[in-house]
């Protein structure tokens, strides 16, 4: 997680106030870090910009899974602690989204559910299921989101989607609940404001043969209910693409074209509506023929072409609908008769308006309601369903006229409020509730909503004066409420004598009465209900179900009272569930990016009660996660008890690493069964400061090791690469080599053939009379040759065994002779050799492959290819036997004992009898049983030997006293070298084998070294060599 800006926690920032809550979100939101907890509340700041990075997939994965500190604060990670915590304990969740309009709301639930979307299994089914989830978004917005002066985007109904899911977390459908659209924004959008989305969707739209079947224009203007407002565009914002838009999100949740063509056609009715014109009528009869009045004031409709078009787009009659457009029916119970009652022009309008109103909202809930027949889980089987809840509702709002749309509305925030305090601001709950300031809206009898629904039941003119009379008559005492009547002083209610105030816990706001009475009663003629509902579109039929008279004839439930019940409902399910905060702030009022209004910020600060919050948090424990999240983020810190892995108990990891901190003492946390609770945010920010400093430490080891991954993988590619270098210049070569062969071969051929050519030219020659001689001596020589071959081969078959000495039958001399019978005499030995050598036994094997190995050193001795048929045994002399009693130590093992004359150093005439024994150690000099002299193994450096056929061998020592040794084995003394040689290799020591005429005998004398000089002389007919002087230090030897 990169290095944040302020605290990422309202619970770590140090001297808590407004002023530092404030300026820590001043700080975040300069840098775009728009989220800040505090605990499991996240609070977001509208940035009125994109920014893209914080909402890319790669965000959405970082958040999967991570713990709280890991990463930055944001609406993924609450979406991941609520997901996480529904699947683990079963239990349903609820996010509430709260904040006043234009704070972002609607935003923060698309994306707390694109999250979720994304994170849970993916089947096809399931992303079908997914799709249809998200898609429901952009239906609902272009239906019940428009432009107001705060929000370019501000949602004018209430929403609360429950997400369905199995045990496995794998979304199964959803429902959507709506509350309080606003129907009056269809006839009068405020000045600067815009109607509903959709109006503008429609109008703009690329489809102009869908314009046409509608009978509408491209033009804004042509449109009364769109033109008053005089604002028709959103900056930024293209209504043909978002149209677009729409109707592929209508064709992905899977609406009907059908169902497609009735929401359009009811849009366009309601526009041609708008343009429905009245004027005043001449007298008109009653239409009762026993009664003698007459009205004198009547209207009609000025604009049949508007009738028409929406008698078309409904599919109803033109006529039946200016009847009830223009009049009305009473019925009389006494007569059992209906009377029909002209309107007047004012009254029309009216009607004409309420039509409108109403056709919208049954439109829009005819479209909520078939999203949910389509999103609902289709699975009944399910046994276990979890639930998430998503709640984005209406911000509170104080515009400069506040109607009955506004109370409502921030009657609904002040539930929610309530809700929050009850579950969240436990020291703040007990005084809430001796604030009634919801009772003065909801309380029976003498709440708000009571006495304006007395009023509207009331027979007789009851207005909207005498509602007001009503309040200010009931509920004067209630502090929170305000009016005329109650302050006298008060200049803006001096100047607002229609109006009242109540105090709201964001701020007071003062409410015109106007409206409020018709509002409530959301009354529409029945004759209207009926003439809908007997359309040729079977849609229409559903949406205005009302035929039996007898029903409609009831009174009406107020708006008021819907939606307190539906308040009602909403508190209940919410409840039920655990709950989780969304809190959006505006940074300022005039929807621009990088703005930030402190005294706005602070006074929804202060209304939201932040500060209250984070106190409640401290109160506690500021910070709470399991075990192995804890252990997993901070077990670097632990030293080799806990890092890189610890795979004993978590709880006692935890402990060793605690207590190998130091500067943690035992009260600043606590371990629970499950949880780690840490209490001060210092000690969190500690650990955090901690782990960032050693974070670097491991970064430089991971630089590290990667680095050398980097360049062992070079080293590893440079090296296949001179591989494959190697291998095309062999190719190359190869390929040369093969291209000189074919050449060879070509030119091969070339000789051959003219070889034969030339020889058929001599035997051609030669068959002629005077060359017979020459032939006549060829052909003899062949015979000769064949005779002398079948007689060699008759030898070798004769000779068998004994192939060694077998006598070769003779045949004349010649060069061309001479070579055949040498290379034949060559093949026969090498083809006997092989033969003997698969003959022999592994022990022959091994002594043949000894003496082989021999002949590498000793090969120019002359007596060496005597010794060839020898065995070499061991002992030569019987040792331990009555001869000689000597034995080998036991810790030595016997290699070689031979019989040998050791001659004197100084003086090689002089000669004694010695017996030498090779071990594996040592080379000893026995004279009769009792040991001379002995020489240790690896201080023999060399042996030097003589051409001739003499036993003379020198042993060449370093690091002995007496230098080196001079013995004679006439039958022997190559054995017993082979065998020092064979020694020395087993100890991996190499020795320098010297074979010549020549050789030198280094002894030491007065701390120098002295050298005797011995040359052999070869004397035929010498059985007994001789040895002779010649002065101190030079010896000849005379042997054959």
């Amino acid at each position: 997680m990169a290095k944040q800006p302020g605290a990422m926690d309202f619970c770590l920032i140090e001297g808590l106030s407004e002023d530092t809550l404030v300026e820590n979100l001043k700080q975040r939101f300069a840098a775009d870090a728009i989220y800040t907890y505090i605990g499991n509340v996240v609070v977001a700041c509208n940035p009125y910009k994109k920014i893209d990075s914080l909402y890319t997939q790669q965000q959405i994965m970082q958040y999967r899974g991570a713990n709280y500190f890991e990463v930055s604060p944001h609406i993924y990670s609450l979406a991941d602690s609520a997901y996480g915590s529904m699947i683990s304990s079963g239990r349903d969740q609820v996010v509430i989204i709260s904040g006043e309009s234009g704070s972002g709301k609607t935003e923060a639930s698309k994306i707390f559910m694109k999250y979720v979307a994304a994170v849970s299994a993916s089947t096809e089914k399931v992303d079908h299921i997914k799709d249809q989830l998200l898609n429901s978004n952009p239906c609902l917005e272009a239906f019940g989101n428009a432009k107001t002066t705060r929000n370019d985007n501000s949602s004018r109904f209430g929403k609360y989607m429950d997400i369905q899911f199995d045990y496995k977390g794998v979304p199964q459908g959803g429902r959507i609940t709506t509350y309080l659209l606003e129907k009056s924004r269809v006839v009068q959008p405020a000045d600067g404001e815009r109607s509903f989305h959709i109006f503008y969707q429609l109008l703009r739209s690329e489809d102009q043969s869908l314009l046409q079947k509608l009978k509408l224009t491209s033009n804004i203007s042509d449109y009364e209910y769109l033109s008053k407002s005089n604002c028709d565009t959103v900056p930024g914002v293209d209504d043909k693409v978002e149209f677009a838009n729409v109707l592929n999100a209508l064709k992905t949740i899977g609406i009907s074209p059908k169902a497609q063509d009735a929401l359009f056609d009811g849009i366009a009715a309601i526009l041609h509506l708008g343009n429905v014109k009245f004027e005043r009528d001449q007298v008109v009869e009653c239409a009762d023929p026993s009664s003698n009045e007459k009205y004198e004031e009547g209207s009609k409709i000025s604009t049949p072409d508007a009738v028409l078009k929406i008698a078309s787009c409904l599919g109803i009659s033109a006529e039946k609908l200016t009847k009830a457009l223009t009049k009305r029916s009473i019925q009389d119970k006494h007569k059992k008769q209906n009377i029909t009652v002209p309107l007047t022009t004012e009254q029309a309008s009216h009607t004409r308006d309420a039509l409108a109103k109403a056709l919208y909202g049954r439109l829009f809930g005819y479209l909520v309601s078939q999203i949910n027949a389509l999103i609902g889980s289709k699975d009944k089987t399910q046994s276990r369903r979890s639930v998430m809840g998503v709640l984005d509702i209406y911000g509170f709002e104080i515009m400069s006229k506040n109607s009955f749309e506004q109370f409502l509305i921030n009657y609904c925030n002040e539930k929610l409020q309530q809700l929050f305090i009850q579950l969240t601001l436990k020291g703040e709950q007990e005084e809430y509730a001796k604030e009634p300031i919801c009772e003065l809206i909801e309380g029976k009898p003498r709440g708000v909503l009571a006495l304006l629904d007395e009023q509207c039941n009331m027979p007789g003119d009851v207005t909207d004066k005498t509602f007001l009379d009503k309040l200010d008559s009931q509920i004067t005492q209630n502090k929170f409420y305000d009016s005329r009547v109650k302050s006298r002083n008060d200049k803006a209610l001096a100047a607002n004598p229609a109006a009242f105030l109540v105090k709201h816990y964001a701020g007071d706001v003062l409410y015109q009465v106007d409206g409020f009475v018709e509002k409530n009663k959301d009354f529409l003629f029945r004759d209207v209900l009926y003439l809908i509902n007997e359309s040729s579109k079977s849609e229409f039929v559903e949406i205005f179900p009302e035929t039996a008279r007898d029903d409609v004839m009831k009174r009406p439930e107020s708006l008021g009272n819907q939606f307190k019940s539906s308040m009602g409902s909403l508190i209940e399910n919410l409840m039920t569930k655990n709950p989780y905060y969304i809190r959006c702030l505006k940074p300022n009022g005039e929807k621009k990016g990088d703005v930030f209004d402190e005294e706005l910020v602070r006074h929804q600060c202060r209304y939201l009660g932040l500060q209250e919050s984070v106190r409640v948090r401290r109160a506690g424990f500021s910070y709470r996660t399991t075990f192995t999240k804890f252990l997993d983020r901070y077990k670097m810190l632990g030293g080799r008890d806990t890092w890189p892995t610890y795979k004993g108990d978590v709880k006692e990891g935890i402990i060793k690493m605690m207590d190998g901190l130091g500067f943690i003492e035992s009260k600043d946390y606590q371990l629970g069964l499950t949880k780690v609770f840490v209490k001060n945010p210092k000690t969190l920010l500690s650990l955090e400061e901690r782990r960032n400093a050693h974070k670097d430490i491991l970064a430089t080891k991971i630089s590290a090791r990667y680095k050398a991954y980097i360049a062992c993988k070079k080293y590893k590619r440079t090296r296949q690469l001179v591989i494959r270098l190697q291998a095309n210049v062999r190719r190359t070569q190869y390929r040369r080599r093969f291209v000189a062969m074919i050449l060879g071969i070509k030119l091969l051929n070339r000789v051959g053939r003219g070889y034969l050519v030339r020889k058929w030219y001599r035997h051609a020659k030669m068959a002629m009379p005077k060359y017979a001689a020459p032939t006549i001596q060829r052909v003899f020589r062949h015979y000769m040759y064949r005779k002398y071959f079948l007689n060699a081969r008759d030898a070798c078959i004769k000779a068998g065994k004994e192939w060694r000495t077998m006598k070769w039958p003779k045949i004349a001399q010649n060069r061309k002779s001479k070579i055949a019978v040498e290379l034949m005499k060559t093949i026969y030995c090498r083809v006997m050799a092989k033969s003997y050598r698969k003959s022999l036994t592994a022990e022959q094997t091994e002594a043949l492959a000894w003496k082989a190995s021999a002949s590498d050193f000793l090969s120019k001795k002359a007596t060496y290819g005597s010794t060839l048929p020898i065995k070499f045994v061991p002992d030569h002399i019987e040792l331990g036997g009555k001869k000689v009693k000597w034995t080998v130590p036991q810790s030595e093992t016997l290699l070689s004992a031979i019989p040998a004359v050791k001659h004197h150093r100084h003086n090689a005439s002089k000669a004694v009898e010695r017996y030498l024994v090779l071990t594996d150690t040592q080379i000893y000099s026995l004279e009769g049983s009792t040991s001379k002299e002995s020489i240790q193994l690896t201080n023999i450096s060399g042996a030097s030997l003589s051409l001739l056929r003499d036993g003379f061998f020198a042993l060449h020592v370093r690091g002995e006293a007496r230098g080196d040794v001079l013995y004679r084995s006439d039958e022997y003394a190559i054995e017993f070298v082979s065998r020092i040689i064979a020694a020395l290799k087993a100890k991996k020591r190499v020795m320098k084998i010297s074979v010549d005429n020549k050789l030198q005998i280094n002894i030491p004398k007065n701390s120098n070294t002295q050298t005797i000089n011995v040359e052999f002389k070869a004397v035929p007919n010498t059985p007994t060599p001789t040895i002779q002087a010649k002065g101190s230090n030079n010896f000849i030897i005379t042997t054959q």
